[in-house]
């Protein structure tokens, strides 16, 4: 029975193997009958079609896998640097809020009395020179009592049920943060975080506890999470321990109940499946807080615009293929040579090689291409060489032409001033008088050059205001601030007067004794800052507008350049991301700033 089923086997596989022979041998019959007659090209080309389709299917299903790996390896390594460096930022500004509360309660609240801190305007004059950050701050006894606060009817509630309050409390030597929240402020409602901190007080000479609280702006921190972009399948957001969204991108959508965040609950550093797609779901502890700073992406969207890009890829290589074939037996390979060497002169000189030229070979029509491009470079060349002659010429007559603006109506009240200093005998204030004046025009002239150091500068600008302020009978004071380390610095010359003109006659406007005028120069970032801070009654966001675009009329009490004459010049010099800002609100004073990059060597700016 055995041997039977053996000989039976072996005849099926024989009939088997005589079938496939049979099908193969039809196979190659009916290839023959097709390409029989048939150019020996076109059978290569659908021969080398079918190869490069079927090795290219078999490279993307191979890739496919690797891709993945690869994908996910990138996004979270991605994930992992946008992490840290938006932690790194959030910690510095948790810091700088740390340092704030702290300074205030050392160096102001603990050195001194009760009485006198509520009277005295320390505390208030700290909140205001960090108004950015600080919008709004308040003392409470132990019990809760309000003992002062630098913004009136603000917050009337009973606080020593709140969570910031108790915080402080219980941990006394820690700066408490609290859930953020909206407030009222003069700019409008603004998303604030309550910090809190233990204080020891000394009331009469007997120690008393209390809670200083500050609002804090969180504009800082919602600006870290937005520098990268958010959207429904990648975003950024920030919680504390107990799950408290801080910044979120879709905060509103979160409230208008549209959007539940089903990430706040699930595991991360891993990959998660949520409504059948893959999500890749990092954190990062923030420092101190221990708050948690999540990065939810997308893996299944990544995926599948990857594989939108490999599909592309693979046409893109077939059709090229087919091309290449196609044309490597229709173009003579002479021409196609001369060609990209053609293309690859072009590129150069795109790229800015401009002596670069194309050698004259190969056939009429690509030796006339050669040729044709020679020339159009050679003209190319003489063409922008006396574009960048005009545009020089044209740069340094535009800053002849704003710098001559300068308005001689100063000088006449000057005299004016003096002579009336000598007819009251008051010798010794004119001499005074015209030894500032001339300082102030030898300085002005500076040998004719146009960039001068900050020190002269500075000079020409405290000439300027010890004239005016023997003019107007000391009606202000000014003090001046800035960082000698930066007197070898470059700056166009007169760019600081009008800046104080604006600020004498506009900003002093209505002032009896009482102006304040301050300049300070420093450093930010590699750039100068010049500030020129008047306690003027401040002006309007319109205003301010109409300023910076020069719609302004000179009269005797001005030169009438003003703010943009300045920063048309900055911008010449420098380049349009410098210039001036104006920043100012009625009955709040007004700060001019000037800002440019740091320069030490006159040919850097020329340039």
């Amino acid at each position: 029975m055995s041997l039977r089923k053996t000989w039976a086997c072996r005849r099926q596989n024989s009939e088997k193997n005589w079938q496939r022979g049979t099908s193969m041998k039809k196979i190659l019959q009916l290839l023959h009958r097709k390409i029989d007659g048939k150019s020996i090209r076109l059978i290569f080309t659908a021969l080398f079609f079918l190869t490069v389709s079927l090795f290219t299917a078999l490279i993307i299903s191979l890739y496919s896998e690797y891709t993945k790996a690869q994908i996910t390896a990138f996004l979270q390594e991605k994930n992992t640097q946008q992490l840290r460096r938006m932690s790194f930022s959030i910690e510095e500004d948790v810091d700088d809020t740390i340092e704030l509360a702290n300074t205030a309660y050392y160096q102001i609240i603990k050195s001194a009395d009760l009485q006198a801190l509520l009277t005295e305007q320390t505390l208030s004059d700290f909140c205001q020179l960090h108004e950015n950050k600080i919008l709004y701050a308040a003392i409470y006894d132990i019990d809760g009592a309000l003992l002062w606060q630098n913004a009136e009817n603000y917050d009337t509630e009973s606080v020593d049920s709140a969570a910031w309050f108790q915080a402080a409390e219980t941990e006394i030597d820690t700066v408490a943060f609290d859930v953020p929240h909206y407030i009222q402020t003069a700019a409008g409602f603004q998303k604030a975080m309550t910090v809190s901190r233990y204080l020891e007080l000394r009331d009469g000479g007997k120690s008393r506890s209390g809670i200083l609280r500050f609002d804090v702006c969180m504009d800082n921190m919602e600006a870290e999470l937005n520098i990268y972009p958010a959207s429904q399948t990648d975003y950024f957001y920030l919680m504390d321990n107990e799950e408290h969204l801080i910044c979120y991108p879709f905060e509103k959508r979160l409230k208008s109940g549209v959007r539940t965040e089903w990430t706040l609950h699930t595991p991360k550093n891993q990959v998660v499946l949520q409504d059948k797609k893959e999500w890749l779901l990092q954190q990062q502890t923030i420092g101190y807080t221990g708050w948690k700073l999540i990065s939810a992406a997308s893996l299944t969207e990544e995926l599948q615009n990857n594989t939108q890009l490999r599909t592309g890829i693979a046409v893109i290589v077939l059709l090229m293929a087919v091309v290449s074939v196609i044309l490597d037996f229709l173009i003579q390979r002479l021409m196609i040579a001369p060609v990209l060497r053609l293309s690859e002169t072009m590129k150069r000189f795109g790229h800015g090689e401009l002596q670069v030229r194309a050698k004259a070979e190969s056939c009429g029509e690509i030796r006339g291409l050669s040729d044709g491009f020679n020339d159009m470079a050679e003209k190319t060349n003489q063409l922008m060489e006396r574009v960048r002659k005009e545009e020089r010429e044209k740069q340094i007559t535009e800053r002849k032409l704003l710098q001559s603006q300068i308005n001689p109506h100063f000088l006449y009240n000057t005299l004016d001033s003096i002579i009336w200093m000598i007819q009251s005998k008051k010798y010794e204030g004119a001499g005074k008088m015209v030894s500032m004046l001339a300082k102030f025009f030898r300085i002005s002239l500076s040998q004719g050059k146009d960039i001068i150091t900050l020190k002269k500068e500075l000079e020409h600008a405290v000439s300027y205001l010890s004239i005016q302020n023997v003019r107007f009978q000391d009606k202000f004071t000014f003090t001046v601030d800035w960082d000698e380390k930066l007197a070898d610095c470059l700056c166009p010359k007169l760019v600081i007067q009008p800046m104080l003109e604006n600020a004498v006659y506009h900003g002093m406007e209505g002032m009896y004794e009482d102006g304040e005028i301050q300049l300070k120069i420093y450093a930010v970032n590699e750039l100068v800052h010049i500030d020129v801070i008047d306690n003027g009654e401040g002006m309007t966001e319109a205003q301010v507008q109409k300023m910076m675009q020069g719609d302004v009329v000179s009269s005797k009490r001005g030169s009438g350049i003003g703010v943009k004459n300045v920063n048309d010049r900055i911008k010449l010099y420098f380049g349009e991301a410098y210039g001036v800002q104006i920043i100012s609100a009625p009955d709040e004073g007004t700060t001019a700033r000037i800002y440019f990059p740091m320069r030490r060597q006159e040919d850097e700016i020329e340039k």
